[in-house]
């Protein structure tokens, strides 16, 4: 599991690296809030990878002194798991994160919240959250399709992914991650939604108890998108209507 978890963390950063060092990205930062949605979230690996990865291109900023840059940001987290265990694990991770680097971080917890049901089953609550601390910035999907898949079933899941669009910010990411073994039903998924994904490869130094350094590499797949426009305008139009 240490292997897995270790090649979940890089491969999150890898696929939200060129996002991450944008300008896009950056210019939604002048907000100083970034809520991430971690749907089969597990022990949190790919909400932790997210907030290490921006905490170092922080700390980078503010060493190059570019102060435009160089804020405070507070991080909200909706945690999803069907396993509390999980959930568990996975608050304790990011809390410990920011227990250990508070002296010299950036980066302060704004909230966490846990929700113990399964996508998309879980909109009514998805939807509520949204409506409390607003848009999901980063939503990640990492090694959940095919579960989901098997329990909800094909209909549920693309309807799923195509209600939770509506509930992500404009300049926001959705961020769907699979491994070379599900590569078909990836395919199919992208397709449903109007998207496309990526074959990636990542190679990984390991270390045998005798200390000799290996080289290995593996595959995933990687669908890395922005939320439909047409979404966007949908849902600032129902909520327009609702306040008129």
């Amino acid at each position: 599991m240490d292997t897995f978890f270790a090649r979940h963390y890089f491969q999150v950063q890898d696929s939200l690296l060129e996002y991450m060092t944008s300008e896009e990205f950056l210019n939604l930062l002048d907000n100083r809030e970034l809520n991430v949605l971690d749907i089969g979230s597990g022990p949190a690996v790919a909400s932790l990878a997210i907030t290490d990865m921006l905490a170092c291109m922080l700390r980078h900023l503010e060493g190059k002194n570019l102060q435009a840059y160089a804020k405070e940001i507070g991080m909200r987290y909706v945690l999803n798991d069907t396993a509390g265990i999980c959930l568990g694990v996975g608050r304790q991770m990011l809390e410990n994160h920011f227990r250990l680097n508070r002296q010299h971080g950036q980066l302060h917890q704004d909230g966490m919240f846990a929700i113990e049901k399964g996508f998309p089953s879980n909109m009514i609550q998805l939807k509520r959250l949204h409506e409390n601390i607003g848009s999901y910035d980063i939503t990640n999907f990492s090694y959940v399709v095919n579960p989901l898949n098997e329990e909800e079933g094909w209909k549920n899941l693309s309807e799923g992914l195509l209600q939770v669009e509506k509930l992500c910010s404009a300049n926001g990411r959705i961020l769907i991650l699979q491994d070379r073994f599900s590569v078909s039903l990836m395919r199919r998924i992208v397709r449903a939604i109007g998207q496309s994904c990526r074959k990636r490869v990542l190679s990984q130094h390991v270390y045998s108890t005798g200390n000799s350094k290996a080289i290995y590499s593996y595959l995933y797949y990687c669908c890395l998108f922005a939320p439909s426009k047409s979404n966007i305008e949908l849902k600032t139009g129902l909520t327009a209507a609702v306040t008129r």
